[in-house]
């Protein structure tokens, strides 16, 4: 009889703590839940800001002509060129007069 009344104290006693872990876990899940969807909701407007700002980038850099100020800048090929097809022609100068 007295094995009986412990196992019935060990099952009240663990009924008891896995509902209190139970109602823990249920908090802490609402908790997490809330923060979600608050990051979600940092990330849209997150998302539509930089879009904006892609936008008003494409329109500032449409705006302006950046190869007409700076023609050398930034890979433009034909300053290159240009400079190339001068150098070549004062080499083929050079060996005209030479000759």
């Amino acid at each position: 009889m007295h094995d009986i009344l412990k196992s019935d104290i060990f099952f009240v006693v663990t009924t008891v703590v896995v509902a209190l872990l139970g109602i823990g876990f249920s908090i802490i899940a609402l908790y997490i839940i809330r923060i979600l969807r608050d990051i979600k909701s940092l990330s849209t407007k997150v998302k539509e800001e930089g879009e904006g700002i892609v936008d008003q980038v494409r329109s500032l850099r449409n705006s302006f002509s950046l190869p007409s100020f700076l023609p050398f800048s930034f890979g433009s090929s034909s300053w290159k060129s240009k400079k190339k097809s001068k150098e070549r022609g004062e080499s083929k100068e050079k060996g005209r007069n030479e000759d």
